[in-house]
């Protein structure tokens, strides 16, 4: 960090996290990366700087994908598929801490016993259970998987009801077609809405969840291992000096 900063409590040397989304030096990662002053906060304390990693995207998609698109209200229900994944656990914590009820699918142990812990309302195994006969109408549906789950998360939205996928470019025209309310989008930065996320895992109410951590040089096997859709929680590129 440079010596001038505009964020009050940041010095050079400060330990922070950010998203750097910025077009004209987006990615972070390589040993050293560029961000804007305004995009960078401080990384919350009680997370290693692995664990921090897990946060800026996929909480921020996850925050924005409830509350800026989805307007999600207390006693509202909500559906969240692949809701072990990386967006999908914060987006289960998000939604049950003001009072949503929230249903997530996945497939393995391992996510219904990350999606229990949570606390979510219903677990769905996609593999083995109908979306249709197993989860009812929803008032939002957090689409974070594509193919064929997303088209079956259309059918379970209520007719004044909205579906936000983070996979599905066309998704509006398709959700239109079907008589109902869709959303595509595309996360962006926001240092507000990051800070309050900060507070949310500084104060104990958020946790993270790390698959696989992998150093710099096995970035290729991680997008490949990403790929598969497997993953539960968020796995990290960790770069060791």
């Amino acid at each position: 960090m440079g010596s001038e900063t505009r964020n009050s409590g940041l010095k050079p040397g400060s330990e922070v996290y950010a998203f750097t989304s910025r077009r004209n030096h987006e990615g972070a990662m390589a040993e050293y990366a560029k961000a804007d002053i305004d995009q960078v906060l401080p990384k919350p304390k009680n997370l290693s700087f692995v664990e921090a990693a897990t946060v800026p995207l996929s909480a921020l998609t996850a925050w924005q994908a409830l509350f800026e698109h989805g307007k999600l209200q207390k006693g509202q229900r909500l559906l969240v598929t692949g809701a072990a994944g990386g967006t999908g656990v914060f987006a289960v914590q998000f939604a049950l801490r003001i009072g949503a009820y929230v249903i997530g699918t996945g497939s393995s142990a391992r996510s219904r016993e990350i999606l229990e812990e949570l606390g979510v309302n219903k677990f769905v195994d996609y593999k083995t259970q109908e979306l249709k006969t197993e989860v009812g109408e929803v008032d939002l549906v957090l689409e974070c998987v594509g193919g064929k789950t997303l088209e079956d998360a259309f059918s379970v939205v209520k007719k004044d009801g909205l579906l936000v996928s983070i996979t599905e470019i066309n998704c509006e025209k398709i959700a239109e077609e079907k008589g109902i309310r869709g959303k595509f989008f595309i996360v962006s930065m926001n240092a507000e809405e990051l800070s309050a996320i900060t507070e949310l895992i500084e104060g104990g109410k958020i946790v993270t969840f790390v698959d696989k951590t992998f150093g710099l040089e096995h970035v290729q096997q991680a997008f490949r291992e990403a790929s598969l859709g497997h993953v539960h929680g968020k796995a990290i590129i960790s770069v060791v000096e």
